[in-house]
């Protein structure tokens, strides 16, 4: 079995107190993200989308969601991780997208059999900054593992970048910056990715 080469977690910036700053928050990003509300959100609107090279393919599980709280309280510190299902054929408006870059959008929402889960949460985080005095570190990250090659990855042009999208009448918004993909990496070549089953 081929080992997976992890992305490192993508940290999306402040979102009230429950995301950590970001240098690579795009501009605006965080005009979009004051007015929402993840805890209050229907667990089936939010989606994620992640644009980057076609050669790179992301499969469900590859991109995650972390909500997690450090409290001085270990009865009410959490830290949980849902893995989202990528959405074949989801609807992309707003991200634009340019055809000689050979760009590929994959889309991640929460599955349906774990938006209950998600909805508990919600509710314990409104629970807890419901409180006169909450304490404790709040943090709600996206984060993007795993993957495989489909087709060449050229460590110059393959680029990543994030978007959101709140509510589904609504067009995704970048999250963050463009970066390179060798960056996301860490350094780790692009051609340990292991290929996809079904690479031509």
């Amino acid at each position: 079995m081929m080992r997976l080469v992890p992305l490192p977690t993508l940290i999306l910036g402040a979102m009230a107190a429950w995301l950590s700053g970001c240098s690579s928050l795009s501009p605006g990003a965080a005009v979009n993200l004051a007015g929402f509300d993840p805890f209050s959100a229907d667990p089936a609107a939010l989606a994620v989308a992640v644009r980057s090279t076609r050669a790179l393919r992301l499969r469900t599980g590859d991109v995650s969601l972390r909500i997690a709280l450090a409290a001085d309280d270990p009865a009410e510190a959490f830290d949980e991780t849902l893995r989202l299902a990528i959405v074949e054929g989801a609807d992309v408006a707003g991200i634009p997208v340019e055809p000689e870059r050979r760009e590929r959008v994959h889309v991640a929402s929460v599955a349906k059999e774990d938006r209950a889960r998600l909805a508990a949460i919600q509710a314990r985080v409104r629970a807890y900054k419901a409180r006169a005095e909450p304490r404790g570190r709040g943090t709600l990250a996206i984060g993007v593992s795993g993957g495989c090659r489909d087709g060449e990855l050229d460590a110059e042009s393959a680029r990543l970048a994030t978007f959101m999208r709140t509510d589904e009448g609504r067009p995704f918004f970048p999250l963050t910056r463009e970066q390179p993909l060798m960056k996301a990496l860490e350094g780790v070549p692009l051609d340990h990715l292991p290929p996809c089953p079904d690479a031509g």
